[in-house]
């Protein structure tokens, strides 16, 4: 019996560079405002939104990040990334291992992140409560330079490896 799939997508250095210190913006960068007037700007990694559209064909998708609520919360919208907000994982959801067991019948869950896998134990563990032996996919970190966009190779990549 094949068990259902879910793909989780790290937000920071993979669909997004934020760049809080950078005093002149790059092409492209849009900024939001949290909670106390905290603002950052951040660029949209080109190929992002067609990596997601080809990971939505497979199988459901979520945000997975390290970063606070709001901040995910505000880049999907501003990014029109398409996530419900009840779809993004933060780093509260990742340390309490909050999630909906309704929604996550055991099944085979696949992450994909910049960060190399042994720098991310919170995650790999919040994804085993679902998925013993989660499926990682490293992708290459995105730092707004345009030699870090997604092209349709690596994208074809990614849809592969999620096929496997």
């Amino acid at each position: 019996m094949d068990k259902t799939k879910y793909i989780f997508v790290d937000l920071d250095e993979t669909l997004i560079h934020c760049d809080p210190w950078n005093d002149e913006p790059r092409k492209g960068s849009k900024t939001i405002t949290l909670e106390h007037n905290d603002a950052y700007t951040a660029v949209l990694r080109p190929g992002a939104l067609e990596l997601l559209k080809a990971l939505r064909e497979i199988a459901p998708c979520y945000i997975l990040t390290a970063a606070v609520q709001d901040y995910a919360e505000g880049w999907n919208l501003e990014f029109d990334l398409g996530f419900k907000n009840e779809d993004i994982y933060s780093r509260n959801a990742i340390a309490l291992r909050q999630f909906d067991e309704s929604k996550f019948p055991p099944g085979h869950t696949y992450l994909i992140d910049n960060l190399p896998r042994h720098e991310n134990r919170s995650k790999i563990e919040f994804l085993r409560e679902i998925d013993s032996v989660p499926k990682y996919f490293n992708i290459k970190p995105y730092y707004g330079f345009e030699i870090q966009d997604l092209t349709p190779k690596m994208i074809q990549e990614i849809v592969d490896f999620v096929n496997q």
